[in-house]
């Protein structure tokens, strides 16, 4: 008996992680600079956060389920796999973004290109 199949794979999301470092550094040098603290500890803290939120996209396949979620977790999604009728390899245009919004082409999940 074959064992079950798995797929796991994680995409580090270059595209966001860069600029969300170079606005909390950009926060913490205003907020130094200014004198406004409160600019530097927020900006920072907020950056952090979307950090853990969206930092990679993880995709994982088994028997039953598709399964993906974004950084820590706090954002993801299973999709039977009996639900999907058809899979098709895609170039998104950059002007699709990053992040999880809907496409004329539907739903999109994309953390770095």
């Amino acid at each position: 008996m074959r064992p079950p199949l798995r797929y796991c794979h994680t995409q580090f999301g270059t595209a966001i992680v860069v600029p969300l470092l170079l606005v909390a550094a950009l926060a913490v040098g205003v907020g130094t600079l200014t004198g406004l603290t409160l600019i530097a500890v927020i900006g920072a803290a907020l950056m952090a956060m979307f950090l853990a939120l969206f930092y990679a996209l993880t995709i994982e396949i088994d028997a039953t389920h598709l399964r993906f979620r974004f950084g820590v977790g706090l954002s993801r999604k299973r999709i039977p796999l009996a639900e999907i009728v058809d899979a098709a390899l895609v170039r998104n245009s950059w002007i699709h973004g990053w992040g999880i919004h809907r496409t004329p082409r539907g739903g999109l999940y994309n953390v770095s290109g």
